[in-house]
């Protein structure tokens, strides 16, 4: 568990805070990692303690009170004495439309090692927008990427 001083002040956000009447929007974060033999569990979660003031981060007219939030897990075994991970994950945010951030994204994973070193990658991503009601474009997206 984590205290976040500014929350404004991470990364993305903080092209915001540099307004002279800002004021600090504190944060809170918490993370897990447990391992159980071939099986590995992450989550991850952050979270503003407070709504931002309108005018540096809104969602729906009000100043946003943004969260995220991130569920993965992974399972290691052997294709052909190379070790492969498969993972499959779930992540999610709120009040995040202004960040072109999606509301939702399931995805999975393949990793093979096929030198030392060195591994090949294949994701695949299913991105849900927000509602046009709130902002977004109501509309999903499929992304692959594959790297080595």
């Amino acid at each position: 568990m984590s205290y976040i001083n500014d929350i404004g002040d991470s990364d993305g956000l903080s092209d915001n805070a540099t307004s002279p009447d800002y004021d600090y929007v504190d944060g809170l974060g918490a993370h897990f990692f447990f391992n159980i033999g071939p099986v590995s569990l992450i989550g991850e979660y952050v979270t503003a303690l407070d709504g931002f003031n309108v005018d540096h981060f809104a969602f729906n007219g009000k100043g946003a009170e943004p969260k995220a939030w991130n569920a993965e897990v992974g399972y290691s075994f052997e294709i052909a004495t190379k070790e492969t991970t498969l993972a499959l994950g779930y992540q999610g945010t709120e009040e995040m439309v202004a960040m072109e951030l999606p509301e939702t994204r399931v995805l999975a994973g393949l990793s093979v090692g096929i030198y030392e070193n060195t591994t090949f990658s294949f994701e695949y991503a299913r991105d849900e927008d927000y509602d046009e009601s709130d902002g977004g474009t109501g509309k999903d997206a499929d992304d692959f990427a594959v790297g080595g």
